[in-house]
């Protein structure tokens, strides 16, 4: 009866072809690597004026946006 509910404990679903066992390099790729691009992607235009600015190298605002005195 468990067979019948989980037909994945066997290997595929009948009538499908086996599946290919993944590499490592699929497995780093896909744990490892796709996670790592998508945080850098959010965080470096998210938190990249933060650490430039306490780096030392951001640049100065220019006079049109400061407020007037």
């Amino acid at each position: 009866m468990t067979t019948l509910l989980f037909p994945v404990l066997k290997g595929t679903l009948p009538g499908f072809p086996p599946a290919a066992t993944p590499s490592l390099l699929d497995s780093l790729l896909v744990l490892v690597i796709i996670p790592t691009v998508i945080a850098a992607a959010v965080a470096i235009p998210l938190l990249g004026r933060y650490w430039l600015h306490r780096s030392g190298h951001a640049e100065r605002p220019s006079a049109e946006l400061e407020p007037r005195r």
